[in-house]
């Protein structure tokens, strides 16, 4: 470099110049050596991982190249002459340490991670150590966060998949090329009742309980045979890379005594795992689901009551045969006589008692491929396929025989089947048609016996009501001679005379629709009891309604315990409204009650209950009815 001065004279005046020059190779080759370092430091920094440290034997920081100084505990100039014990938190700094001295003593690559909070934040870094021959160690530290984040990450999703995977509601099997299993998830011992591990090895079939048999050639393929379709499915899968989705399967287990099916859903996928060719194969039981579906099938097609076939399955299979009708085809309508007055009166567990007697009597008598059917109610429909009017009468006969050899040894209620049939030998007569004049012609039959029917049913409730302990004791005996006695005091006819004498027989003959438990309590009856208890009236008039011999006298029944004040059931009638024969019953069977022993007390004396009776009259009691019945008791004395 030079540098240059004018030179003066004693006025100023510029006369000359001074010039200097100086060599400065030296300084610049030191200034273009100090810009090439640094350029190669700024290079290198651009290269490291994050942190590029060079430490003494001591762990002294010497040299710190960064690329992002915020990942520093402090600036880079107040790092170097510290040791990593100044710098780094006392668990940190062992660790670093043994690292820094077990690359010193090997001289070979050494590796830790750790964790530490930074300035740029909460930070995980790898530190890579390798000693020198002039006892220094050089550190490369990396910020691995997104690393361990990602690792984070993947474990907790490998750990997820596997909770899935062991323990989602279905049996997983990886297969290899052969076909064996080589990994089960845990749930699959639920579906197998065996070990994963004890499954390795085993084909899928003989996992859930069924041996294989050797793979059938392609044109002997068994399209019935479940295993098989199970084995091809797994098959074309490997080769072909097909999924075969809902294949279902039955396999039949147990013993041989008590064999048991169980029903599989399956699903095959081709996956590779680490190259290698898999089988995916999931398998749900289904068994439950097969089991409710064919109950509910069962539901949709039968009658709950008696297990026959219900309507729905009577009409479907009407179409199928109107569709594709066979001749000659005979139909036969069949109705339970007297099922209504049997659930009004003595309760509908005893009517649906005698439905489940005619249907089994009718299905013992109708051959093994009739179609029979409960219509509803009181209906029950045959059909007969391939039956003439000959085969169908036979089948009729058969039902009257076996009605009547029931009812004549046994003591229940008396079973009567109204009965019509018909028959198509041709196109001339749709099925729907022979089903109406079938129909028809029970409806006459029903009209012809009827008033039969009913007749039995009520006889066999008054033997019922007459094996009751009061009946037994004789009360409707005294009821008709004391009920006659006053009858006749009070001028009564001859006619209503009559009445009377019945109406004392059966006035009570709704009771036997009466619970034993409230008919017989010891104590009082509660609002519920006593509820039950005055309904017997009404049962009592749907009895003798239905009757030919009691019809007449059924409005007595019904109103035998109306009060004279109107406080009675169940119409609450007052004075000359009820009925003489009613109003006369009323006193004696009151009187009777009372002087004879009950569940709920014991009998009162004669003068006990007339002064109970002359307290009520012109309440319960008519009072003439009450006078006519005093002058009785008194001629007797």
């Amino acid at each position: 470099t030079s540098a240059t001065a004018p030179l003066r004279d004693e006025r100023g005046d510029i006369v000359g110049a001074v010039i200097i020059n100086r060599d400065i190779t030296e300084e610049r080759r030191m200034r273009e050596a100090l810009a090439a370092s640094e350029s190669l430091r700024d290079s290198i920094a651009a290269t490291i991982p994050d942190l590029l440290v060079r430490f003494d034997a001591e762990g002294r920081y010497l040299e710190v190249l960064s690329r992002d100084d915020r990942k520093l505990l402090m600036p880079r100039e107040e790092l170097i002459g510290k040791t990593i014990g100044e710098v780094l938190p006392p668990d940190l700094r062992r660790r670093i340490m043994a690292c820094l001295d077990r690359a010193l003593e090997t001289t070979q690559l050494q590796t830790t991670e750790y964790r530490m909070s930074t300035p740029a934040g909460d930070l995980f870094f790898e530190a890579r150590m390798v000693g020198t021959h002039q006892g220094e160690v050089i550190a490369a530290i990396q910020d691995i966060t997104g690393r361990k984040t990602a690792e984070s990450s993947l474990r907790e999703r490998e750990e997820e998949l596997g909770a899935i995977y062991d323990n989602a509601p279905l049996m997983i099997v990886l297969l290899d090329e052969d076909r064996h299993i080589v990994k089960a998830n845990a749930y699959a011992s639920h579906i197998s009742g065996l070990d994963p591990e004890a499954m390795r090895g085993m084909r899928v079939g003989e996992a859930l309980g069924c041996t294989f048999s050797p793979v059938p050639a392609e044109e002997e393929r068994p399209e019935a045979c479940n295993i098989c379709r199970l084995r091809w499915a797994i098959l074309d899968t490997l080769q072909s890379g097909r999924d075969h989705h809902q294949l279902e399967v039955s396999i039949v287990g147990g013993t041989q005594n008590a064999p048991v099916e169980r029903h599989y859903l399956a699903s095959t996928s081709r996956i590779h795992i680490n190259k290698n060719p898999r089988v995916m194969v999931s398998i749900i039981d289904v068994s439950s689901q097969k089991r409710y579906e064919r109950e509910l099938e069962y539901v949709s097609l039968h009658d709950s009551l008696t297990g026959l076939h219900n309507r729905a399955h009577f009409e479907t299979v009407m179409q199928q045969m109107e569709t594709a009708p066979s001749y000659p085809t005979s139909i036969l309508c069949l109705d339970l006589d007297g099922l209504k007055l049997i659930n009004d009166t003595v309760g509908h567990e005893r009517g649906d008692a005698m439905l489940i007697v005619a249907a089994d009597i009718v299905s013992a008598c109708v051959r093994s491929g009739d179609i029979l059917a409960r219509m509803g109610g009181d209906e029950f429909n045959v059909i007969l396929p391939g039956a003439d009017a000959s085969a169908a009468e036979a089948v009729a006969s058969r039902i009257r025989y076996e009605i009547e050899q029931h009812n004549g040894s046994s003591t229940a209620m008396p079973l009567s089947l109204s009965v019509g049939l018909a028959t198509t030998s041709g196109p001339s007569k749709s099925i729907a048609e022979t089903l109406k004049e079938a129909d028809d012609q029970m409806y006459r039959d029903k009209l012809r016996q009827g008033a039969s029917a009913r007749g039995q049913i009520v006889d066999t409730l008054l033997a019922a009501l007459t094996e009751r302990d009061y009946i037994a004791q004789g009360h409707a005996a005294r009821l008709s001679q004391m009920s006659q006695a006053v009858g006749k005091k009070m001028g009564l006819s001859s006619r209503r005379l009559s009445n009377l004498a019945l109406l004392s027989a059966v006035h009570d003959l709704g009771k036997v629709g009466t619970p034993d438990r409230v008919l017989n309590k010891a104590g009082s009856l509660n609002p519920d009891e006593w509820k039950i208890m005055r309904q017997h009236p009404e049962t009592g008039f749907r009895i003798a309604s239905a009757s030919p011999d009691l019809s007449h006298i059924a409005d007595l029944v019904l109103r035998h315990h109306e009060h004279w004040d109107g406080g009675g059931y169940p119409l609450g009638e007052s004075g000359t409204d009820i009925p003489i024969e009613c109003r006369i019953m009323a006193v004696v069977d009151a009187y009777d009650a009372m002087t004879h022993d009950r569940p709920y007390r014991p009998a009162l004396s004669h003068e006990e209950a007339m002064m109970k009776i002359r307290r009520n009259a012109g309440t319960q009691f008519d009072p003439r009815v009450v006078s006519a019945f005093e002058a009785i008791q008194g001629e007797r004395k």
